[in-house]
């Protein structure tokens, strides 16, 4: 039977008054409260899980990006130190490697490979004295007469002077080269130069910087030092009286004389020199261009500090760093 809008809306309100009676009295309908939280709870579902999923797209994202610019390390143990001089475990070393950059590094294999280098090779430098400036320059002179014939088997690569001294530079370590062109300047009588080795008082090592700008503090023409009180001397002239000297001006001053031994002599002072070449466009994390004289201050300010590293040996018989350009580091060996 078909039923009007009119009847339809009296039937279901006595279809709900009989309902009601028959259940007590009480209602099972759910209120308008209910309804709306049904109605979230079924929609908010899927945009929860919808924003879950972006922001977890967002973090994977982000992450991958860090990781090209941060290093996120894990450890069980203390705060890491950062330097790379200090004693590590093997953890902190493998970390340290990443963030600390050497000029060479050490293949697995055992060869050398470039780092912030991109190569280096070893030359050797002699020096050599003379009793005077004259001397010195006729030596220079004798030897850029003999360029076309002897340079190359002697891997002479130049011969500079410099006051009293003569500056030879050669190609090659090993060999003979070093002694035939001491052999050909011989007759010019170079200075044979003297190593001693000295003990100096507390403070000692300071005043030895006043006394190079003395007569007898020219003499000098080397110091190596194990620490600041121990280290060699190497002069030119009679090491008696320059010894006595030496002594006399320690007393001056009111510092006890220091402890003088001879311990060697020669007539040309061979230094290796290890010269690096960096790479093009190596940065510091500011942006700034990695320069030579980076190089050099490290070198200085670890060699200052006097830790007790496993390179401590090599870098106390470093003499001095030199810069070549934006590019080009020596650094000058004992040998």
């Amino acid at each position: 039977m078909l039923l009007g809008r009119r009847e339809k809306v009296k039937t279901a309100r006595f279809v709900t008054h009989t309902l009601s009676q028959r259940l007590g009295g009480r209602s099972y309908f759910a209120s308008s409260d209910l309804m709306l939280a049904a109605r979230l709870l079924i929609f908010g579902i899927p945009l929860i899980a919808g924003a879950v999923a972006w922001w977890s797209a967002t973090q994977a994202r982000l992450g991958r990006v860090e990781r090209r610019t941060h290093l996120v390390a894990l450890l069980r143990q203390q705060e890491l130190g950062w330097n790379p001089f200090e004693r590590m475990t093997e953890a902190e070393r493998q970390i340290l490697d990443v963030v600390h950059q050497p000029l060479l590094r050490i293949h697995r294999e055992g060869s050398l490979v470039p780092a912030l280098a991109e190569r280096w090779s070893w030359s050797q430098r002699v020096s050599c004295w003379f009793a005077d400036e004259d001397r010195a320059k006729v030596a220079a002179r004798r030897l850029s007469a003999l360029r076309g014939n002897q340079w190359v088997p002697w891997h002479l690569e130049s011969a500079r002077p410099a006051g009293v001294g003569l500056t030879l530079t050669f190609s090659a370590v090993a060999g003979e080269g070093a002694a035939e062109v001491m052999k050909a300047i011989d007759d010019l009588e170079p200075e044979r130069a003297r190593i001693l080795r000295m003990s100096l008082p507390e403070s000692g090592r300071g005043f030895m910087t006043a006394f190079r700008q003395t007569a007898e503090g020219n003499q000098i023409k080397r110091i190596w030092w194990d620490d600041e009180t121990n280290g060699e001397v190497l002069i030119v002239g009679d090491p008696k009286e320059w010894a006595q000297k030496f002594e006399t001006a320690f007393r001056e001053v009111g510092l006890p004389p220091p402890d003088l031994r001879l311990i060697g002599e020669l007539k040309g002072l061979r230094e290796p020199v290890l010269e690096f070449a960096l790479r093009d466009g190596v940065r510091w994390h500011s942006g700034d261009r990695v320069l030579p004289e980076d190089v050099r201050a490290t070198v200085e300010w670890v060699k200052a500090k006097g830790w007790s590293v496993g390179l401590e040996r090599g870098l106390r018989d470093v003499q001095r760093v030199e810069l070549d350009g934006e590019t080009r580091v020596r650094i000058e060996k004992v040998d």
